[in-house]
């Protein structure tokens, strides 16, 4: 039989199963560490991704002013992309594709909206992955992002749409009597 001054087995067992006030505190510390840290990296991730999309926007922004400044001197969409902005600066080509000269002279005369260009991709982490884009529409060019994926269908249709024009201004013309 033990003795009273010896601890039972069981005691032992619950004492060292219970968390002392030091311990508690230590663990949740570590919880709030962990959380606090997840949070900031979701804020500075989020951060980079709204940083990122809108430096391509403002890029976008001044081959949208030549593109317009060009609209209303010529009355009609330019053929090829101006070499300069409207302040006599270089444009930055590699930032930004345009229509080809075909479809352009195909949707020179444009009244819905049409996609005039895009930027480069921009990923994003915690946003969707997409470009800014010039659109043109009623004789304006305005700038917008588009998600990867509505901007591959936007091509596809107008594709198919510049398409069906070019097979249409082939083939020859009925004869009027």
């Amino acid at each position: 039989m033990p003795s009273t001054n010896e601890p039972t087995t069981s005691r032992t067992i619950s004492e060292s199963a219970r968390m002392t006030p030091a311990r508690t505190g230590i663990v949740r510390g570590a919880i709030l560490l962990v959380a606090v840290g997840v949070v900031y990296v979701t804020v500075v991730v989020w951060q980079r991704d709204t940083v990122r999309r809108t430096q391509a926007l403002e890029t976008l922004e001044v081959f949208q002013r030549t593109l317009q400044s060009a609209l209303e001197a010529q009355g009609r969409l330019p053929l090829a992309l101006p070499a300069t902005s409207p302040d006599g600066k270089a444009l930055p080509a590699k930032q930004f594709t345009y229509l080809t000269m075909d479809d352009a002279q195909l949707l020179r005369d444009f009244t819905g909206p049409v996609l005039l260009g895009y930027s480069p991709p921009v990923g994003g982490v915690l946003r969707k992955d997409g470009r800014a884009v010039l659109v043109g529409e009623r004789g304006r060019c305005t700038v917008r992002w588009l998600p990867d994926a509505e901007l591959a269908a936007w091509k596809t249709e107008q594709d198919t749409w510049v398409k069906e024009r070019h097979r249409q201004l082939r083939e020859p013309q009925p004869k009027r009597p």
